[in-house]
């Protein structure tokens, strides 16, 4: 089981992130080899991601439930799923909040878990970290540069740059937009 738990500064306010996040269309837009496949008649999505382990690339499909609280600016995020050869299975459970931290400045955070199992789950699950780490940091930088073309903003007469606090969040979020962009198209 992979757990995630991390939180992002952008520099944006709550309302520019909002309007990303709750898209999933924008939201796949910011990550690569994802795409939204199809949008269901209950509202969920079905969608495909490819993501890289090493020299090893695994393809998955998966269908994602959002449930968002748009005046909170909470939301919860179900997925499951198989990799495109059937022998490994996701399900994923998290929770998204946005915070704004300053004028233009929001933290959105993340936490849930992201259960593997089958043949491929511990070769995946091994090399998550790395992997995590790599996405977490492209989707942020994507996202922040959808938000604005400065990574570093001022708050207060403090500088504040746009932040991960773990990597998890970003390779997520970004498998998760993956799946709503290529829904959408």
């Amino acid at each position: 089981m992979i757990d995630i738990n991390e939180t992002v500064r952008l520099p944006a306010s709550e309302d520019e992130v909002w309007a990303v996040l709750s898209d999933p269309h924008q939201v796949v837009g910011l990550i690569a080899d994802a795409e939204i496949t199809s949008e269901n008649t209950d509202g969920t999505y079905n969608g495909r991601m490819t993501v890289k382990f090493g020299p090893m690339r695994v393809s998955f499909v998966a269908r994602v439930a959002l449930d968002l609280d748009q005046s909170a600016r909470t939301g919860t995020i179900t997925a499951h799923g198989k990799d495109s050869q059937g022998g490994t299975r996701m399900k994923t459970t998290a929770s998204l909040s946005l915070a704004s931290v300053g004028p233009e400045v929001t933290d959105v955070s993340l936490e849930g878990t992201v259960e593997l199992s089958g043949r491929l789950a511990s070769q995946i699950e091994g090399a998550a970290g790395s992997v995590v780490k790599r996405m977490s940091s492209e989707f942020t930088d994507a996202l922040a540069a959808r938000l604005g073309p400065e990574p570093i903003v001022e708050a207060g007469g403090e500088k504040l740059e746009v932040t991960p606090t773990g990597g998890i969040f970003s390779r997520i979020t970004a498998w998760f937009s993956r799946l709503f962009r290529r829904a959408a198209n």
